[in-house]
């Protein structure tokens, strides 16, 4: 039987719960009309950070709360010598991963003056090993964190006129395992090859790699294993030393589409239509393409339920599916399941696939089973290196 509690009576900790329309601000009001302090983080929670170096985040938030001088610097000392980003304190904000952005933005968030924080899939790029980082940082700053999100893979809660029940998170269909044999093959090879950033003490480092015989390739690790920075690379959008060459069927000059964590153009306020023209003006879709995907999208119903819980979101998914449906040799997908439960996202990547045909086909997750349900061969990375390849 489900469990039911008022948002001002849940403990300290993490609380995911299922989108609607409307419910940050009805969450909001509930809070605040029982006398609770709310801060609102920003729809992308890294906005929250506004300095160029970790120490410089930690800093500028200590300040405002009033520390300066020997104090300051003694819980500088104490927040940067543990934990996640120990060792980093130079390091520049903008070389974060995804998930590691997310985690230092609430980390920061935690230090606020304030009963509730309430945020949107502002922990959907992060590991399960960073989540529970996360929760155990909020348990013993007392904290409570509302988090509008469907991909967790903790406990997820429902808003049912103004109390929160628990809720099962759907686990989708079964049975399907893996990709078909029509996708064609294609080889990745790696030699020497190194990646490194300025002030960074982070460097992705491979000193030899040939996997032949791939159809789609997951790449899973932690956050901040390099599996973006992998993908970067690959797509020519990051310079590196060594040798990073795909072998592609009948392809010299491989064009790649790529779902980026951070995307280059934004999608707030973008109808479905808006961005499907963006795509065809950028000559990324053919007028039979973009006749296929306006079908598809019309007539899914995976699509029309995950796209109406946030447009936002659903315009990241919009714009998966339309590099899938382009004139792309390869394909590169980074956490797609943003925002919304990893299960429902591979089934819609899986029909629509099916209608636009196969491509070489690179998937970037934390989530294990998202890969093993899509992938014939998972690279995982930690630390820089790639210490694990499988099928």
């Amino acid at each position: 039987m489900a469990t039911s509690s008022a948002p001002a009576d849940l403990p300290p900790g993490l609380h995911d719960i299922v989108p609607v329309p409307g419910l940050r601000p009805a969450l909001a009001r509930s809070l605040q009309s029982r006398g609770c302090s709310v801060l609102e983080l920003p729809e992308v929670v890294t906005d929250f950070l506004v300095a160029a170096t970790l120490r410089r985040e930690f800093a500028f938030d200590l300040e405002n709360l009033g520390l300066s001088g020997e104090v300051l610097e003694q819980r500088l000392a104490l927040t940067l010598d543990g934990g996640p980003f120990a060792g980093r304190k130079e390091q520049l904000t903008e070389t974060l991963s995804g998930g590691e952005g997310q985690l230092l933005a609430l980390t920061l968030a935690l230090a606020q003056p304030a009963d509730f924080l309430l945020s949107s899939y502002a922990a959907d790029y992060l590991s399960p090993a960073r989540r529970r980082d996360l929760e155990a940082a909020i348990i013993q700053a007392g904290k409570r964190v509302l988090n509008l999100s469907a991909s967790s893979s903790g406990q997820l809660w429902r808003w049912q006129g103004g109390v929160l029940e628990s809720a099962d998170e759907a686990t989708g269909a079964s049975g399907t395992t893996g990709v078909g044999s029509a996708f064609p093959a294609w080889t990745l090879h790696i030699s020497g090859f190194r990646k490194a950033y300025e002030i960074s003490a982070f460097a992705l480092s491979i000193d030899e790699g040939h996997y032949a015989g791939l159809q789609v390739l997951g790449l899973a690790g932690e956050n901040g294993s390099g599996k973006s920075t992998l993908a970067d690379c690959l797509a020519g959008m990051a310079t590196y030393t060594g040798e990073l060459s795909l072998d592609l069927p009948s392809v010299d000059e491989p064009g790649i589409g790529y779902l980026t964590q951070k995307q280059s153009h934004p999608t707030h306020g973008m109808s479905q239509d808006d961005l499907l023209d963006l795509f065809v003006q950028q000559g990324k879709l053919t007028s039979g393409q973009l006749r296929r995907l306006r079908e598809f999208l019309d007539n899914d119903p995976g699509y029309q339920q995950l796209r109406a819980t946030d447009a936002a979101q659903g315009n990241r998914l919009l714009i998966a599916l339309a590099l899938l449906a382009g004139t792309y040799d390869l394909v590169i997908l980074d956490e797609p399941t943003y925002g919304f439960a990893a299960t429902e996202v591979a089934h819609l990547l899986q029909r629509f696939i099916a209608l636009a045909g196969p491509h070489p086909l690179i998937l970037i997750s934390h989530d294990s089973n998202f890969l093993d349900k899509l992938c014939n061969s998972i690279l995982r990375l930690e630390n820089g290196l790639i210490i694990q390849t499988g099928t």
